[in-house]
């Protein structure tokens, strides 16, 4: 299988409400749908983590935060402005 078969593969499988394990640059990360409550769950369930404790969302940009955040915190755009190359 090639790489756009895999992303493909794993685009539909996020889509489906499931969880992929992809390779960052240190470690595996676990993925899912952050707006489905039920994927999230999974991944809760997986890492045996209480529902309590906050995960990491990858998000491409203020667009895509707009969409998933009713309110975003003034510290959330300083944060970005920080992390600004």
């Amino acid at each position: 299988m090639n790489i756009n078969e895999e992303v493909l593969k794993a685009f539909e499988i996020i889509q489906q409400g499931g969880i992929i394990l992809y390779p960052t640059d240190t470690v595996w990360g676990i993925g899912c749908d952050a707006t489905n409550p039920e994927a999230v769950a999974k991944i809760y369930k997986l890492k045996q983590r209480a529902e309590t404790q906050s995960m990491i969302v990858l998000m491409n940009g203020e667009k895509m935060m707009y969409n998933v955040f009713k309110d975003i915190p003034e510290v959330a755009w300083q944060i970005m402005d920080l992390s600004d190359p």
